[in-house]
């Protein structure tokens, strides 16, 4: 079954479902969901967030850093690589 059949079979309980177990660690029935299930639940939640949801509404969604209009050169600066070998 590929990622597009998954996704069509996905309802909205099922997905507030994995949501939960990837918050609490366990299944509805109280079994606990185990690392590989987890990592698993994590993409199928991202990837159905992103066909069904708006933007702001998706798992991991940060709102935009307002613009910082105090900002001066000084506090950004290039990085500098230094060889130790050389002196």
């Amino acid at each position: 079954m590929d990622i597009d059949q998954l996704l069509k079979q996905v309802t909205p309980e099922i997905h507030q479902r994995m949501k939960a177990a990837i918050e609490t660690g366990k299944w509805p029935d109280g079994s606990p969901v185990s690392e590989q299930q987890r990592e698993n639940c994590l993409q199928l939640v991202i990837a159905w967030d992103a066909r069904n949801l708006p933007e702001q509404e998706r798992t991991g969604w940060l709102p935009p850093k307002p613009a910082n209009k105090n900002r001066t050169a000084d506090t950004e600066q290039p990085l500098r690589v230094l060889d130790r070998d050389k002196d």
